[in-house]
């Protein structure tokens, strides 16, 4: 193993931070994360935890907009629910 440069050593501190941020806000659409894990990785492109951070943030957000683009289907109504629409009228 070698020692980190004080570049990588900042890049350390970085993907860090949004790390907790992360952790305590849940927040991955605010592009926070991906600046920091960007920046992180500019400078130190062989840091684990900001590729890894950087991929999970990314398949967050493509979640969330592959659920916005999906129609819902209907489900079908329990035969229970026929039956008491049916008493009803």
């Amino acid at each position: 193993m070698d020692t980190l440069s004080n570049q990588q050593n900042i890049a350390l501190c970085v993907s860090d931070l949004a790390k907790g941020y992360e952790q305590q806000s849940h927040n991955y659409y605010d592009g926070f994360i991906l600046k920091c894990c960007d920046l992180a990785l500019s400078y130190y492109p062989l840091n684990v935890q900001a590729i890894l951070l950087n991929a999970e943030t990314i398949k967050r957000i493509y979640l969330k907009q592959k659920a916005k683009a999906e129609p819902k289907q209907q489900q079908p109504m329990p035969k229970w629910k026929y039956f008491l629409e049916s008493r009803q009228h």
